[in-house]
């Protein structure tokens, strides 16, 4: 199983807690999506990396402050969760790569 078992019927109605749906289960996820997610909700979530990168639209140089954005976050990501740090240098490493 590639993604995180959640009730999508609870998930698309609105805060699952309220409704009395079952909590997200990752039993059966494979690590490396898992990591993924993990990654991604440090970035969106814990972060003003949304805010920031919405702050510098239509501004000149705006490729290259998001790239410097994405790779303080990312690198902060490594910093704290060493756990994640191979997932969280992949997108970097497929910029780099051109993928």
């Amino acid at each position: 199983m590639n993604a995180v078992i959640r009730n999508d019927d609870c998930v698309s109605a609105g805060a699952p807690a309220e409704r009395g749906c079952p909590p997200a289960a990752v039993d059966g996820v494979d690590q490396a999506t898992l990591r993924g997610k993990m990654v991604n909700y440090l970035r969106h979530a814990r972060t003003i990396y949304d805010a920031a990168l919405i702050d510098l639209y239509a501004r000149v140089g705006l490729d290259a402050a998001t790239e410097a954005i994405r790779d303080r976050v990312y690198a902060a990501i490594v910093d704290t969760y060493q756990a994640l740090a191979d997932e969280a240098c992949r997108p970097a490493a497929e910029r780099q790569a051109g993928l």
